[in-house]
C-alpha cells in the first residue's frame, strides 16, 4: 500500500548515464501531457484535495509553469537522477516559486536517497508578497552513495496555491537536465522484435485452460520466490490473471505458499480457514485488513485456495508479510517485509516455494525496496514480475466508485506495449537486449491504492526493476464486497 511519502519509497528510476551529454528532465515545464501534466516529473500526494497542472497564464520564463493547488493536502513533485551522476559530488537545486494565496501552505526542497528513511530538506519556503522568489538547496553525496538514484523534489503541505518554474539542477557546478526531448514512435523493427519475444496470454478468465502459460516453467527456472506485482490495487483484470497464474504455479510448479501484502496476524486467521476450515467467508473478508483486498476478486483467489486444499496432498498456506508483529524501527517497511518473507522460507518445509503478491513498488529490484533485499539475499531464486495495463478503469481510496486509466503516450513503456499484435502477453525482459526502447528509461504506470488524477507514470529503467512484465490491454476496476 502506498503512503503520503510514496515518492520517497516508490518506483523511482535510473536514467541512462551518457556522461556529459545532457538528459532531458523538462526543468522548465514546457512539455506537457494528458490533463496538462508535465513530462518526466512525478506528482504524488494525498489529503482532502489537490491538483497540479501546467499553466500558460503565469510563468517566470518560457511558455509554461507548474501550478499546484492544495486543500489540507500534501504533495510531492520529483525527478530522479542516476547515482553515477551524483556520487562524490555536490548537487545544487534552484527554482522560482510564486505563492498566490496561502492559508497554511509550507514548501521545502528535498534530496532523498531511496535507501534511507529521511530526506535532506531545506528550510520552509513561505512567501507573503506574491511575487516570484528564487529558492535553493544544496547537498554533497559520498563516493560510495548507497542507492541507484537520487530523488530531487519539492514538497508542499497545507492549504494554498503556488507556481513553480525554471528549475536548475547543477552537479559540481555543471548544469544538468537540459538536453533536447527525444520522444520517438516505436520503429517497425522494434515492434517486430516485441511481437517475437512476447508470449501471448489467450485469456484472463481464471477458468481458462493453462496451455498458454506453459512457458512459465522455463521462465521461472528454479526460482523459489515468484513476486507478482501490480501497478494499482484496484484492477480486477490483474487479479483475475493473477488467479490464473496462482493456479498454474500451484498445480504445475509446486508452489506451496501464497503471501499477500497485508498484516501477519489477520493473514494467519485466513490461513486457519484455508488449512483447517475454521471460520466463515464473512470472517475472512473482515480479516482482509485493507479495503483494497476486500474485493470479489481477492476473495476468488482465497476461495480457489480453500477448494484446492480440500483434496490436495500438499496444502497451500496463506501468509501476510506487512507490518511484522515485532517491528524493527531501525528498518524500513520494505526491509521488514523482505525479512518476513525470508522467515517464511526458513521455517516452512524444505525447498518450499512462495508466491508473493504486492504492489510493483515493493516487488521491484530497485534499491531500498523489498524485492531488492530479496534479490540480494536469494539471487536468481527471486523472480520479480511487474504488471501493467494500457487503458480502462481502476478502483482506489476516494469518493468515486472508480477512476480513469490515463492513456499512455510516446515515451512510456505502455505505449510501446500497446502497439503489439497481442492484447495480453508475458515478456521476459532478460531476453530483450535487441529492443532499444527496453534498454532506455521511459514512463511506467504507477497508481497504488489512491486515485492518481495527476501523473500516473514514473520514469524508470524497466530492466533494473523486473525480470518479467505482464501487459494487459485493458483494466476493469475491482468490485468491493461492501460499499
Amino acid at each position: 500500500m502506498k503512503t503520503c511519502f510514496l515518492f520517497l519509497v516508490g518506483l523511482g528510476t535510473l536514467l541512462p548515464f551518457r556522461g556529459y551529454p545532457q538528459n532531458f528532465w523538462n526543468l522548465d515545464f514546457e512539455y506537457g501531457l494528458y490533463k496538462a501534466q508535465p513530462r518526466i516529473w512525478s506528482i504524488e500526494g494525498e489529503g482532502e484535495n489537490y491538483s497540479a497542472q501546467l499553466d500558460s497564464t503565469t510563468t517566470y520564463s518560457g511558455h509554461r509553469s507548474l501550478h499546484l493547488v492544495l486543500k489540507n493536502a500534501q504533495v510531492f513533485l520529483f525527478v530522479p537522477i542516476p547515482a553515477k551522476l551524483i556520487a562524490g559530488k555536490t548537487v545544487t537545486l534552484e527554482g522560482y516559486v510564486k505563492f498566490a494565496q496561502s492559508d497554511s501552505l509550507q514548501a521545502r526542497l528535498l534530496f532523498h536517497n531511496p535507501s534511507t528513511s529521511s530526506p535532506i530538506a531545506s528550510e520552509s519556503i513561505i512567501s507573503a508578497d506574491k511575487t516570484w522568489k528564487v529558492v535553493a538547496h544544496q547537498a554533497s553525496f559520498p563516493v560510495n552513495y548507497s542507492s541507484d538514484r537520487l530523488l530531487v523534489a519539492l514538497s508542499a503541505e497545507g492549504t494554498g496555491e503556488y507556481w513553480i518554474d525554471a528549475i536548475s539542477i547543477k552537479i559540481d557546478g555543471r548544469q544538468q537536465g537540459n538536453g533536447a526531448p527525444d520522444f520517438k514512435e516505436p520503429t517497425r523493427s522494434e515492434l517486430q522484435a516485441l511481437n517475437k519475444k512476447a508470449i501471448p496470454i489467450q485469456s484472463i478468465d481464471p477458468q481458462s485452460r493453462s496451455n498458454d502459460l506453459a512457458p512459465l516453467k522455463r521462465l521461472i527456472g528454479r526460482a523459489r520466490i515468484v513476486a507478482l506485482g501490480e501497478n494499482s490495487h484496484g484492477s480486477a483484470s490483474i487479479y483475475q490473471l493473477k488467479l490464473r497464474l496462482v493456479k498454474h504455479l500451484v498445480e504445475q510448479a509446486g508452489f506451496t505458499v501464497f503471501a499477500l501484502e497485508m498484516p501477519m496476524l489477520e493473514a494467519d486467521r485466513i490461513n486457519d480457514y484455508l488449512l483447517n476450515g475454521k471460520g466463515t467467508r464473512q470472517e475472512v473478508a473482515k480479516n482482509l485488513s485493507y479495503k483494497s483486498w476486500q474485493t470479489k476478486e481477492m476473495m476468488a483467489i482465497i476461495q480457489w485456495l480453500f477448494t484446492y486444499n480440500k483434496t490436495a496432498r500438499q496444502k497451500v498456506e496463506f501468509r501476510g508479510f506487512d507490518r511484522p508483529i515485532l517491528a524493527d524501527k531501525t528498518k524500513s517497511r520494505d526491509e521488514q517485509m523482505a525479512r518476513a518473507i525470508e522467515g517464511f522460507l526458513s521455517t516452512c518445509q524444505p525447498a518450499c516455494k512462495i508466491i508473493v503478491s504486492a504492489d510493483n513498488t515493493h516487488v521491484t529490484k530497485s534499491s531500498g525496496k523489498m524485492g531488492d533485499f530479496l534479490h540480494r539475499h536469494y539471487g536468481k531464486d527471486y523472480l520479480a514480475v511487474g504488471f501493467t495495463y494500457g487503458r480502462g478503469t481502476y478502483s482506489a481510496y476516494g469518493p468515486e466508485p472508480y477512476y480513469e486509466v490515463h492513456p499512455p503516450y510516446v515515451g512510456t513503456y505502455e505505449y510501446f506495449f500497446s502497439k503489439s499484435d497481442y492484447p495480453n502477453f508475458l515478456l521476459d525482459l532478460r531476453t530483450t537486449g535487441a529492443i532499444p526502447i527496453l534498454n532506455q528509461s521511459a514512463g511506467f504506470r504507477s497508481i497504488g491504492s489512491r486515485p492518481q488524477e495527476t501523473t500516473q507514470f514514473a520514469e524508470i529503467r524497466i530492466k533494473n526493476h523486473f525480470d518479467l512484465i505482464v501487459y494487459q490491454a485493458e483494466s476493469v476496476h475491482t468490485t468491493y464486497l461492501t460499499k
